[in-house]
This record gives C-alpha cells, structure tokens and sequence, in this order.
C-alpha cells in the first residue's frame, strides 16, 4: 500500500517538474491531432456522399430516347400513327369525290380541329391543322395526295409528359392501283420538353425529333402501318445543359409494332 503510494506521488511529481512549456506544446500537439483526425473524417465523409449521390442531370440515355420515339408514334399522343390514319380518311374521301365526279385536281384544302383524350393511360389535348391537295393523272383520276400536318399541344403518361409541338409533309400514293395499302413518303417531325421517369430517376429534355418515313404501307382497312422504315436524328438538351445527338432507324412490323435502333442496339417497342 505504501510503495504504490509513494509510486504515484513520484509521478505527479514528475509531471510537476516538466516545464510549462514543454506541457503547452504537449497540448497543442494533441489537438492539432484531433483536428487532423477530424478533417480526414469529414473528407472521407463527403467522397463518400459524392460517391453514392447520382448526377443531377445525365445526357440523354437510349432508353429515354426510346421513350420518346415511341410516344411520338403513339396516335393518342398524335403521333405518327394518328397522321397515317388521317391520311387514309383523306384518300378515302378523295375517291369518293372522284367517284362522284367531284374531285377537284390542283385545289389545296385545310381544315383544322382539337384533339382530346383522357382515360387510365393518357391525358392529352391538341389543336391540329391539315392540308391537302389532291394530283391527278391526265384522266382525272387522283394519283396522289400531298398532305401537311401541324399541331400544337400536350399530353401526359405514366411515365413522361410533353409540352410540344409537331409537323408532318409527305405524299399519299396508290390511289389508283389496287392492292390493300396506300403508300406514304415524306418528313414527319416533333419538337419540345419532356419530363421523363424511368427506374425511379427523372430527367428533363428539350428535344427535337427529325424523321424521313420511306415507303409505309398503311392498311386501308383498319388504318394502321402495316411495313416500311423510317430514319430518325434525336437531338436536345438535357436539364443539366448536356448536349445530345442520336441517329437510328424504325422498322414497322405492322400491328402496332416496330423496331427502334440505335447505336445498333434494338428495341421492340409497341404503339
């Protein structure tokens, strides 16, 4: 008892007799320690949420190009698919003029109306405006029609919304032949902002979509594309000011079918 004691009454002696200082440097070592330690423990902290955060806007990947190329097929979102349809009805209506003997060749026409749609998969709302004028041959029979399309508006789905506009010149060919198809050829094209959702991550784009359609069957009957392709440039800027540019192919396999590439990668996709 009395030897550990006097032990520690040894050393508080000894720390007594350190000089002060000796004892200051001591303590502002100790704590330049714990500051260095400190620093390198928030540092390590904030790669780590550098790491694990994502990016706050990326450029756009194919699956959301994907995305938006179909929507601009789809027919309630006044897509390519609603234009063909439209096509037919126009060249229905100007054999039914030439059958009456009514046709008036060279004459351009228009017209202009609102498209609405809401139910469980889209809400959308557009003002579209066509022209058309029918070519005939020197019998007076319409050969072709020449056809233009614009719209203005919107539309809404699970997964993306749009504020956009579009525009469609191309021709409308085999009135005369026979066959179950009339042909189209020509340059359809959307543009505006879209506001996508995909694996719980949502981004923004402003986009324009350039196609060049070459040889689509439309069926007469029920109006839909039956085959041809179309070649397409999607390019914008993501919400982040990232710059894109895509260039790819539609194949049309009929029955609300298609095929997207890009980048050679394929995508089946149905409108």
């Amino acid at each position: 008892m009395t030897k550990q004691m006097f032990a520690s009454v040894n050393r508080i002696d000894h720390l007594k007799t350190i000089p002060m200082n000796t004892r200051s440097f001591f303590h502002f070592l100790t704590f330049a320690l714990l500051i260095s330690f400190s620093s390198s423990l928030l540092l390590a902290c904030e790669s780590q949420e550098t790491a694990i955060d994502p990016p706050a806007e990326l450029t756009l990947s194919e699956e959301q190009a994907v995305t938006i190329l179909t929507a601009s097929l789809e027919a309630d979102a006044q897509g390519l698919d609603a234009a063909t349809a439209e096509s037919v009805d126009l060249a229905e209506s100007a054999k039914s003029a030439e059958a009456e003997a009514a046709i008036e060749c060279g004459m351009p026409f228009d017209s202009s109306y609102n498209f609405t749609r809401n139910n469980s998969l889209v809400e959308a709302a557009y003002d579209v405006t066509i022209g058309w004028t029918p070519e005939c041959n020197g019998l007076g029979l319409v050969q072709s029609i020449s056809y233009e399309r614009s719209l203005d508006g919107s539309y809404t789905t699970q997964r993306m919304s749009s504020n956009e506009t579009g525009s469609a010149n191309w021709t409308i060919d085999n009135l005369t032949g026979g066959g179950t198809t009339y042909l189209i050829n020509g340059n359809y094209q959307r543009q505006g902002n879209q506001i996508i959702t995909t694996n719980r991550t949502t981004r923004t784009f402003d986009s324009v979509i350039e196609f060049t359609v070459e040889n689509l069957n439309i069926d007469k009957g029920d109006r839909r594309i039956t085959s041809g392709q179309a070649d397409f440039t999607l390019e914008g800027t993501s919400g982040g000011g990232n710059d894109f540019l895509l260039e790819g192919s539609i194949v049309f396999l009929g029955s609300g079918q298609a095929v997207i590439t890009i980048n050679g990668n394929q995508y089946t996709v149905s409108f």
